[in-house]
């Protein structure tokens, strides 16, 4: 067998092997006692058949195993690190909606808990097919939602989900799972202090800026589609969620100002690994809805 031209690193591999047992920690649909249990076991029947057709390549599954490792990755920074802000949980998908769906991961806003968005993370080497899913569901007369969520806000179907695409450069999610296992070694040996700096440069980590502007660009544009095509309830909800990770951006802009040292660090962090996200963002925007 040929080896694949998309394989994990050391660094990759072992970050994925030391969260193995808390990756994915996915909606569960046999706990929805609300729900017909015949369906529900229908539907996880289809997961178990949709799984066998798969025919992904050797490099398909090594970028889908990354990307279930970044999808861990910034799920914990969000909610350890407050990457979105203190208010903001993100709470990855049932197996059924991340396959018959293409959602990956959901942002719940605590202060607005109804708001539907979506994240679908991607090493992709087509991620123009990503962007183009959001098209047609745009041109269709209501967002579509998933069949399965939980949080402490709501359980069952959630209503009018919109999704945005995730980019992320290797080299910045090897930088950020690197100190990831540092930490993970400073806490088996006690050392506080080694605790505190990698903590530090993780909490002022700029990939949080780069991931809400990617958010901010896409929301922009996939609003000013629906409008021109007269998709009234995506304008509405798109203007909701814009209005919301705004709001979180020009916190975090706010706090950097407040905070010389910390906007030092995350500058020296963004000298040292360059990142490209919100850069492959507005590329394919500019090719797809322009």
């Amino acid at each position: 067998m040929r080896r694949p031209a998309f394989v994990l690193n050391n660094t990759e591999i072992n970050y994925a092997k030391s969260v193995q047992g808390e990756m994915r920690s996915a909606i569960d649909p046999t706990k929805f006692k609300d729900y017909d249990q015949g369906m529900i076991a229908a539907d996880m029947q289809s997961v178990i058949e949709a799984k066998k057709k798969f025919n992904d390549s050797p490099e398909d599954l090594e970028r889908k195993r990354l990307s279930d490792a970044t999808e861990h990755l910034v799920q914990d920074q969000i909610e350890s690190n407050d990457w979105f802000g203190p208010d903001v949980l993100m709470i990855a998908s049932s197996e059924y909606d991340d396959i018959f769906k293409g959602f990956d991961a959901f942002v719940e806003f605590q202060d607005v808990s109804h708001l539907g968005l979506a994240l679908d993370f991607t090493f992709s080497a087509k991620p123009e097919e990503k962007y183009n899913r959001i098209k047609t569901e745009i041109d269709r007369t209501n967002p579509p939602s998933a069949k399965y969520f939980e949080s402490k806000h709501i359980v069952g179907r959630l209503k009018s989900v919109v999704r945005c695409v995730i980019e992320v450069d290797r080299e910045v999610i090897d930088d950020i799972m690197s100190r990831e296992l540092q930490l993970q070694h400073y806490r088996r040996t006690g050392d506080r202090e080694s605790i505190r700096k990698t903590n530090r440069e993780l909490e002022s980590h700029p990939l949080q800026l780069d991931l809400l502007e990617q958010l901010l660009a896409q929301l922009k544009t996939y609003k000013e589609y629906a409008i021109k095509n007269q998709k009234q309830a995506f304008v509405e909800l798109y203007q909701l969620i814009e209005r919301n990770v705004r709001k979180i951006y020009q916190s975090k802009l706010k706090w950097l100002q407040e905070n010389p040292a910390v906007r030092e660090s995350m500058d020296a962090q963004r000298a040292k690994v360059p990142i490209h996200g919100k850069t492959k963002v507005d590329k394919m925007l500019a090719g797809i809805f322009n």
